[in-house]
C-alpha cells in the first residue's frame, strides 16, 4: 500500500513538472478551469468519444493531460470520476447539457435583439 501511495505521489509530481514545462508553450493567458473537476472530466471524455481530435486516434490520457495543462487543473483519478459520471441516475451528461442550454439561451437572446 505504501508503494502504491508513493507511486501515485511520484506520478502527480511528474505530471506537475510536465504541466509547468508545457504551460510556457501554450499561446494562452492565464486560462483556468473554474468549473468542477467532474465537469472537466465529462468534457474530456465527450471529446474522446466524439472522435473529433486526430480523427479519433488520440488516447484519453492525452486528452486529459491536454485539459490539465491548458486549463491549469489537476484532474486526479479521472477514470474513477468517469465511473461516477456513468453511474449517475438523473443526468449523466449534466455539464454537456448545461453547455447546450447556455448556447441556446444566447441564440434566443440574439434573435430577440435582432427582431
Amino acid at each position: 500500500m505504501l508503494r502504491i501511495y508513493l507511486n501515485k505521489k511520484l506520478n502527480r509530481l511528474e505530471m506537475q513538472i510536465i504541466i509547468d514545462k508545457n504551460r510556457e508553450l501554450l499561446p494562452v493567458g492565464n486560462m483556468k478551469w473554474t468549473g468542477s473537476k467532474v465537469s472537466a472530466v465529462e468534457f474530456g471524455y465527450a471529446l474522446h468519444t466524439s472522435l473529433t481530435i486526430n480523427r479519433g486516434n488520440t488516447d484519453i490520457k492525452d486528452i486529459m493531460q491536454f485539459i490539465e495543462i491548458f486549463f491549469n487543473i489537476d484532474l486526479g483519478d479521472y477514470y474513477r470520476t468517469y465511473i461516477a459520471i456513468r453511474r449517475r441516475k438523473k443526468d449523466r451528461t449534466e455539464f454537456l447539457n448545461s453547455l447546450i442550454d447556455g448556447l441556446i439561451k444566447k441564440w434566443t437572446m440574439i434573435m430577440k435583439m435582432d427582431s
